[in-house]
């Protein structure tokens, strides 16, 4: 019993200490966020039931009488398991609205999709302001970098690779404005939004502000615009 219990911390740990950050590298958009946090909560319901399983309680209740080193061990465990269940329940329930968001700004034209990025950004201030799990640098960075690599895919879906440079001079001009035009009023709606988070907090809670730089979220989005800028668009 000492043994499995060892076994299963070991597991469990590196369970409980996976993050959603480790996709970034893949430049992933938000639908992976929203994909991480079901499959976390799954895997964590898992464990929880196999923790309750009656073998299982029934080994608990030997340790506890039998084994002082390992009973507090297994007892964390447990505590921990629940306590992240509960973390990516409430996350879960508080980016589901964010999917209706996502979804239309992917399924919009580039030339419309400014029109749909301000209601994502509300939203995701109010996740910011209403959920105790998600109101944590290393969260709401998570979720904006997403956008912005969103948005760079379609901008490039939109520009055309290549082929931007084969078609006419002035089209090829008028795409890239456009881009620089979209990518400038998200950043400056970035901005604004950052400026009045105060009003995405229920009354009584304590208001957390975005104070992180803002180069931990717009790193690889401003290095995207600069490139589409030297192609002549002032």
């Amino acid at each position: 019993m000492e043994h499995l219990v060892s076994k299963w911390s070991d597991q469990v740990g590196q369970i409980l200490r996976d993050d959603s950050s480790k996709l970034l590298p893949q430049n992933p958009t938000p639908f992976a966020e929203l994909q991480y946090w079901e499959e976390r909560a799954t895997d964590l319901g898992c464990i929880y039931d196999q923790l309750n399983n009656k073998e299982i309680v029934r080994m608990s209740r030997k340790l506890e009488k039998s084994s002082p080193t390992h009973w507090p061990v297994f007892k964390l465990l447990f505590s921990n398991v629940v306590a992240a269940l509960a973390e990516a329940q409430d996350i879960i329930v508080h980016l589901k609205p964010l999917k209706r968001h996502i979804e239309a700004v992917a399924n919009s034209t580039f030339e419309e999709v400014g029109a749909f990025l301000r209601p994502l950004m509300h939203c995701v201030c109010l996740v910011w302001g209403h959920s105790e799990h998600y109101c944590h640098p290393k969260r709401i960075i998570v979720i904006l970098r997403e956008i912005c690599n969103l948005l760079i895919e379609m901008a490039r879906a939109f520009l055309g690779g290549s082929s931007l440079f084969q078609g006419e001079p002035e089209e090829g001009y008028s795409k890239c404005e456009a881009v620089v035009g979209v990518l400038r009023g998200f950043r400056r709606m970035y901005e604004g939004f950052k400026n009045r988070l105060n009003i995405f907090f229920p009354r009584g809670r304590e208001i957390k502000h975005w104070d992180f730089l803002s180069g931990l979220v717009f790193d690889r989005f401003e290095l995207f615009m600069t490139r589409i800028e030297t192609l002549g668009v002032s």
